[in-house]
């Protein structure tokens, strides 16, 4: 089962595959070539890995699911450096801070792909994120810190992919996630319930997660936007991540492909 698209639709993601594939081989040949410098090269894998991110999900739509899970591991990998490198060099501030951010997109694009090494590489460098220990750069001149709400928000996938969930950040994010609303909220709360279901092996925590990450999907998708239109990509993962610890929940959604999902677990 897969989402309706009209024909105008089905000639735009047409047109954004190939514009999308020609960005991966211009990206691809900046970064191979040394012209990207040191302080954006994160920026420039993590642009890398978006852009592989949305011809997987073209793919998904067009039923080429091999083709779509090696453009998700790809994503990973290049999700992976993003992070790696920006502990490594001196990027700009906000390149740091979104490193939970980063390896949270690894660990949902990893698990899309079915690459355990992967994933389970990606949820232990976020379980093992301390602030205090990243490296000093001499031309910061204010402490380098995380966003709360992403930081402990990939503490908890982290820990669901790993069986290691930690009581202490889902209360932080429950927390941090009741000042918040709208979509936001929403996907605080999915995050929270998944990992709480992990924790306590609860299959109805674990669905509702699932639902209410669909539920911020639709709340957050644009009609302008196509690749919005076909899939729910961190409901799939939590589906995924989910079947994969050997829980058989199941959801009824278009936007969670089930060809995507049982091809991987």
């Amino acid at each position: 089962m897969v989402p309706d698209l009209t024909e105008k639709q089905r000639a735009r993601l047409e047109e954004l595959l190939e514009n999308r594939l020609s960005r991966i081989e211009k990206r691809k040949e900046r970064l191979e070539s040394g012209t990207v410098a040191d302080k954006q090269r994160p920026t420039a894998e993590y642009g890398l890995a978006g852009t592989y991110k949305s011809t997987a999900i073209v793919y998904v739509y067009q039923s080429q699911i091999s083709r779509a899970r090696e453009h998700f591991r790809f994503a990973a990998q290049h999700y992976l450096t993003a992070a790696k490198e920006a502990r490594q060099c001196e990027c700009e501030l906000n390149t740091f801070r979104r490193i939970p951010l980063t390896l949270t997109e690894g660990v949902y694009v990893s698990a899309l792909c079915g690459d355990d090494l992967l994933k389970e590489t990606a949820s232990e460098e976020i379980l093992a994120l301390d602030p205090a220990e990243l490296p000093a750069h001499e031309y910061i001149e204010e402490p380098i810190d995380f966003p709360v709400d992403k930081f402990y928000a990939s503490k908890c996938i982290a820990g669901s992919v790993l069986d290691r969930v930690a009581d202490d950040h889902i209360d932080r994010l429950i927390d941090i996630n009741e000042g918040k609303e709208g979509p936001h909220q929403l996907y605080g709360q999915a995050i929270t319930d998944f990992a709480s279901g992990i924790g306590v092996e609860n299959t109805t925590l674990l669905k509702r997660g699932v639902e209410l990450m669909l539920e911020y999907h639709d709340r957050q998708r644009h009609e302008d936007n196509v690749i919005d239109l076909i899939m729910a990509l961190e409901a799939t993962a939590l589906l995924t991540i989910a079947r994969q610890n050997g829980y058989g929940i199941t959801v009824d959604s278009e936007f969670t492909p089930e060809d995507l999902v049982d091809a991987i677990v």
